[in-house]
C-alpha cells in the first residue's frame, strides 16, 4: 500500500483543530483526525463562547449551534454577595456544544480538509522532512501517513505531543476534576452565574508551622518540609510534588489523637480523613468534626493513621499506659484486644511491647489503618503563617489529612457544574479508590440552591480541565501544539473554546507562512505563532493565573469582604487584569490583606 502524505496532519477536532484545518486547508493538503466516533460527542464543559473571538475571525453563528445569547457574568460570595460584569468581553452565547464543533469541522472541510473521526494517532517518527505518523480506525489494522507539519489539538491528553518529547503532563494542582448537570426549569437572566467558596467546593488547605510530619526516618515541622522528601500518606511513602504558604488569619482547629499525642493545627476547611460508625472512611473539614465522649465506643469522629507496608516507624514514641492494652469497640465483644493486634502494634512501633493489665487507650486497629480517638479538640483564632505540601492528595500531621457555575440554557434550562482540584481526595471514587469527587459538592450545592432543588437532571456528564500555566514551550521542528493540549486555557474557571480558536486561527496563519517560504524548523513557528501568542493572550492569562493563586490564598471571611467592597465596574477591571483599584478598595477596609493582594500589584 503506498503512504498517505498530506502538508498537515491534525490530531483532534475541537475548536483549536477544526480552526487551523479551516485556516490552511485552501493552500494546503489536509487531513484531520479524532479519536471519537462523534465530533463533538461527549461533551465535557459549560459550553459559553464569547463574541469577540468569533467576530475578530469573522465568523456568524448560525441559530442551531447556540443555545441562549449571553449579556454577562454574576459572580456570587461565600455568603451570597453578588456582582455583575457586563461589557463588550461578557457578550457571546452558550452553545449546543455539539452542533457547535460539528459546525467548525464541516467549516474546515468546505475549504478542502479531510476528516476522519473513530481514529487514533497511535505512534510518531521523526524523519528529514516531517513527521510519519501511526494511525488506527477502531480495531483495523494500522497505517502510516506522512506529514511535513503535525499539529497537536488533542486536549489535555496531548499523547502525540508527549511522545515528540513536549512537557505536557498536568500537575494535579493544575487540574480541576468537574461534573455537570443539564437541569431544568431555570430562571435566568442571561447571565453565567460563578460560586466562590469553600461550602461550594474546596480550594487549598493549610496548616500552622508548629505542626509536625511524618517523613521518611524523621518528624519535622511542616514548613521545615523539602520538595522531593518522602512524607507518609494514605498510598504510603509520597515524594512532596510542591510546598506552599501563606499568610492567614482566622479559626484554626486543634487536634490530638490518643496513642500518638500529637497535636496539629489546621485551618477549618482542611480535609481530614475520619472514621466513625455512621459513615465508616470519609474525609471531612477540619471545622466540622466532633469528638466521642465515650472512647471508642462513641459516635463522634476518629482519627486514621496509615500503616506503612514496607517497614516499621522507628522514629514515633507511641503514649500508651503502662498496661499496654488496647481497648476495641468496634470488633472484640468484651471490648478488649490481645494476640494478634497488640503484636501487630509491636512491629509497627519500635519499644511496644505487651503487658498484662486493662485499660481503655483509645485506638483500635481496622485493615491496614490505626483508628484512633480523638483526645483534645479545640478552635482558636489565629494570625500568621499557614503551610501546605502536595503530595499525592495526602499526608501525615500522626494522622490521614488532606468553583460552581450556572451556565444559562434555552427553554429554562441551565448546565450546572462544579469544579474541584484534582488533587484533593474528598471521597471515594469508582473501584473504591480514593480521590477527588466532585458529584458529592455539586449535589449539594444544588440543594441548597433555592431555584435548583426541584428541577429536573436531564443529561450529566463529568471530567477534568487543565486550570495551570501554559507549556514551557509550543512547538519543534515541523511540529506545533494548539488550544488545551498546549495549556491554553483560562486558568480562572477552565474556559478553553474562545482560547482554542484564537490559537488555532493564530496556528493557522504561521502555517500557511511556513508553506510559503518551505520553513518549518522551530525558530519559524515559534517567531510567528507562539512569540505572538504569549505577547498577547499569554499575558492575560498570566495576570489571570496570578489572580487565581491570590483567590486560592483567602478565605471565605477575606472573600466576602472583597466582594461585598468593590463595585460592579471594579470587577470589569480585575477581569482585565487591571489590579490597583480595586486592591486599593478592599485594603482600605482590611489593611491585613494587603500581604495577599500585594502580588497583583507586582
Amino acid at each position: 500500500m503506498v503512504m498517505e502524505e498530506y502538508d498537515v496532519l491534525v490530531v483532534g477536532s475541537g475548536p483549536a483543530g477544526s480552526t487551523f484545518a479551516r485556516v490552511v486547508a485552501e493552500e494546503m493538503e489536509v487531513l484531520v483526525v479524532d479519536k471519537r466516533k462523534q465530533v463533538g460527542v461527549p461533551v465535557r464543559c459549560g459550553e459559553g463562547l464569547g463574541a469577540r473571538e468569533v467576530v475578530a475571525q469573522g465568523l456568524e453563528l448560525p441559530k442551531h449551534v447556540i443555545s441562549t445569547e449571553i449579556v454577562g457574568a454574576k459572580v456570587v460570595g461565600p455568603r451570597g454577595e453578588k456582582i455583575v460584569w457586563k461589557d463588550e468581553e461578557t457578550k457571546g452565547w452558550v452553545l449546543e456544544r455539539k452542533a457547535f464543533d460539528q459546525w467548525l469541522a464541516e467549516l474546515a472541510t468546505k475549504k478542502g480538509a479531510r476528516v476522519r473521526v473513530y481514529t487514533r494517532a497511535i505512534d510518531i517518527k521523526k524523519v528529514e522532512d516531517g513527521y510519519v505518523v501511526k494511525l488506527q480506525h477502531g480495531a483495523d489494522e494500522p497505517y502510516e501517513v506522512k506529514a511535513r507539519l503535525v499539529v497537536s489539538a488533542e486536549g489535555m491528553e496531548a499523547h502525540i505531543a508527549r511522545k515528540v518529547g513536549f512537557n505536557a503532563i498536568h500537575s494535579l494542582y493544575d487540574v480541576d476534576t468537574c461534573y455537570e448537570y443539564e437541569m431544568a426549569p431555570y430562571n435566568h437572566e442571561n447571565l453565567i452565574e460563578l460560586y466562590f467558596g469553600n461550602n461550594v467546593a474546596p480550594r487549598g488547605y493549610c496548616l500552622t508551622p508548629d505542626t509536625e510530619i511524618i517523613a521518611k526516618n524523621t518528624v519535622k515541622p511542616i514548613n521545615a518540609v523539602k520538595v522531593g522528601e518522602e512524607v507518609l500518606t494514605l498510598k504510603g511513602w509520597v515524594p512532596v510534588a510542591a510546598t506552599s504558604e501563606r499568610d492567614y488569619e482566622g479559626k484554626i482547629v486543634r487536634i490530638t489523637p490518643f496513642l500518638l499525642n500529637h497535636t496539629a493545627g489546621l485551618t477549618e476547611d482542611h480535609l481530614v480523613y475520619v472514621w466513625n460508625k455512621r459513615n465508616g472512611f470519609h474525609w471531612k473539614r477540619a471545622g466540622e468534626i466532633k469528638r466521642s465522649i465515650r472512647g471508642s465506643h462513641g459516635d463522634g469522629d476518629y482519627l486514621v493513621f496509615p500503616i506503612p507496608k514496607e517497614e516499621n516507624i522507628e522514629h514515633i514514641q507511641i503514649n500508651v499506659p503502662s498496661s499496654k492494652y488496647v481497648k476495641d469497640g468496634y470488633i472484640k465483644e468484651n471490648g478488649y484486644l490481645r494476640g494478634k493486634q497488640l503484636l501487630k502494634l509491636k512491629d509497627i512501633f519500635k519499644g511496644y511491647e505487651v503487658g498484662n493489665g486493662r485499660v481503655n487507650s483509645g485506638f483500635f486497629l481496622m485493615d491496614n489503618y490505626i483508628i484512633m480517638g480523638i483526645r483534645k479538640l479545640e478552635t482558636e483564632h489565629y494570625k500568621g503563617k499557614v503551610y501546605d505540601i502536595q503530595s499525592g492528595g495526602s499526608f501525615c500531621p500522626f494522622f490521614a489529612v488532606h468553583n460552581c457555575w450556572i451556565f444559562p440554557k434555552a427553554d429554562k434550562k441551565a448546565n450546572v457544574g462544579i469544579g474541584i482540584g484534582a488533587h484533593l481526595l474528598t471521597g471515594k471514587k469508582r473501584g473504591g479508590l480514593d480521590g477527588a469527587t466532585p458529584r458529592t459538592f455539586l449535589d449539594r450545592f444544588i440543594q441548597e440552591h433555592s431555584e435548583l432543588r426541584d428541577a429536573s437532571i436531564y443529561n450529566d456528564f463529568g471530567g477534568v480541565i487543565s486550570v495551570g500555566a501554559p507549556m514551557d514551550s509550543f512547538v519543534k521542528d515541523n511540529f506545533m501544539v494548539i488550544g488545551t493540549a498546549a495549556k491554553q486555557v483560562d486558568p480562572i474557571h477552565g474556559g478553553g473554546i474562545a482560547l482554542a480558536m484564537e490559537a488555532g486561527a493564530l496556528a493557522g496563519k504561521a502555517a500557511l507562512r511556513a508553506f510559503y517560504e518551505k520553513n518549518f524548523t522551530s525558530d519559524f513557528l515559534y517567531k510567528h505563532y507562539e512569540k505572538p501568542w504569549r505577547e498577547t493572550a499569554g499575558k492575560k492569562m498570566a495576570k489571570r493565573l496570578l489572580l487565581r493563586k491570590v483567590l486560592e490564598k483567602l478565605n471565605d471571611d477575606d472573600l466576602s469582604h472583597i466582594l461585598s467592597t468593590i463595585a460592579d465596574s471594579d470587577l470589569n477591571q480585575v477581569m482585565k487584569g487591571n489590579f490597583a483599584g480595586p486592591v486599593a478598595k478592599a485594603v482600605a477596609g482590611r489593611p491585613q490583606l494587603l500581604k495577599v493582594l500585594s502580588a497583583l500589584l507586582g
